[in-house]
């Protein structure tokens, strides 16, 4: 060891300038810590920020997410209230969406109808193109027939892009049938004035033609033979005379005089009208009557009229001679509901029903004609004017009564007219 070292001290003091140094490092420490910390929590601030403002923007998103969602529920249930039909097209023709007023109007019941093509559905002959604007008959998929007012539209994207068709379509079925009821009306309207003022030229020679063939059979006496071909003459009159008067009350249709009527009364002055039908038609008429006493509110002129064209028409569907059976008995509404092919029922139950019917052993109708027999100028008989049966349905209506066609099981029609008690 040298004198010099050992004579040094162990722990030297620092001087002046080297603390000057050590305080600067100390302040430069504390100075970037601050500065350190200060951005820290500048970060922290920005990040609080940023947090919120993605927190807002995400409250922002889910809202306008609710909102589209909202506005696709709405639209998709705008789609499947409205009336019309609406079906969206690919460019292939499949069909994309479907509404239920399409579904039902095309007779659809399977939802799953996506890329099924629309020729599938609408028919082979169906043509898009020409389609737009018009009016089309159709079969659905149950096989009815439809007519379909249509209008197609493109189907654009967001940049005006063609990506299929929109195919609009309305049921007009029904408003057909209604304006072809409205031009037949017109038409018979026409026909109906026509025939009144026909039937009043008609009218006035026959009471000349009746009177002097009264005159002959009382003076042909002594010769049976002429005495009855007077009577012919007068038995054609009086048909004649009623086919005029079912013309007249088709074509005016006057307003019944409602009072008390007495049912069989009615039915026996009915018997004697239709008697030179009956007799001539070799006919054997039966009755069954419950109840003499029996009385309805309604027009005695009008029912004798309903009643008697029943009857003749009853005659007239058996050319060969048969039997007419005219009976009537007390019935409930219940048990009018299912007594046959219903024609007519009232708007307002009542308690009871007189249930007057009119049956023949004739040949009867096909069942899908049952309804039409009671159309204007149908008929199944090749003389036969077609009021008749007509006539009696407008006399059921105004008396507010159930009008019942039933087939019985030896034949023939039955007529069953139920008047309110």
């Amino acid at each position: 060891m040298n004198q010099d070292d050992s004579d040094l001290p162990k722990n030297q003091p620092l001087g002046s300038k080297d603390a000057d140094l050590l305080a600067q490092a100390f302040d430069s420490f504390n100075v970037a810590s601050d500065a350190l910390k200060r951005t820290y929590e500048s970060l922290q601030q920005q990040v609080k920020t940023l947090n919120l403002e993605v927190k807002r923007k995400n409250l922002e998103l889910e809202q306008k997410v609710n909102e589209l969602l909202s506005l696709k529920n709405y639209l998709g249930n705008v789609l499947q209230s409205i009336q019309n039909g609406v079906v969206s097209l690919d460019l292939r023709g499949g069909m994309t969406t479907i509404n239920s007023a399409a579904m039902a109007i095309l007779g659809i019941s399977d939802s799953n109808t996506k890329h099924v093509r629309y020729w599938q559905v609408f028919g082979d002959d169906f043509d898009l193109k020409s389609a737009d604007g018009k009016v089309v008959e159709i079969h659905s998929q149950s096989g009815a027939k439809v007519m379909l007012s249509f209008n197609i539209s493109p189907l654009l994207d967001i940049d005006g892009k063609e990506m299929g068709h929109v195919v609009c379509f309305s049921d007009i079925t029904r408003l057909t049938e209604l304006e072809e009821q409205l031009r037949r009306s017109a038409r018979l309207a026409a026909m109906g004035e026509m025939s009144a003022n026909l039937a009043h030229e008609i009218r006035n020679p026959l009471g000349s033609i009746k009177l002097f063939a009264s005159i002959l059979e009382r003076n042909l006496k002594d010769d049976a033979e002429s005495q009855k071909l007077a009577t012919h003459i007068m038995e054609s009159v009086d048909s004649l005379d009623g086919s005029i008067t079912n013309m007249l009350i088709y074509a005016r249709s006057p307003e019944p005089d409602f009072g008390k009527v007495a049912i069989q009364t009615v039915l026996e002055e009915s018997l004697d009208t239709a008697s030179s039908a009956i007799n001539q038609g070799n006919v054997t008429v039966h009755r069954s009557f419950d109840d003499g006493r029996v009385t309805v509110n309604g027009d005695p002129r009008f029912l004798r009229q309903a009643f008697s064209n029943i009857m003749i028409n009853g005659v007239q569907a058996m050319p060969d001679g048969g039997n007419l059976r005219v009976s009537t008995r007390i019935a409930g509404w219940d048990e009018l509901q299912d007594a046959g092919h219903t024609i007519l029922s009232p708007k307002k139950a009542a308690q009871s029903y007189v249930e007057v019917a009119v049956a023949d052993s004739g040949q009867g109708v096909e069942k899908s004609e049952i309804p039409r027999i009671f159309e204007p100028f149908f008929s199944t008989k090749t003389m036969g004017t077609g009021l008749g049966l007509s006539i009696v349905k407008r006399i059921v209506l105004r008396h507010d009564a159930f009008l019942l066609v039933r087939e019985p099981h030896n034949g023939g029609l039955e007529f069953i007219i139920a008047l309110p008690l």
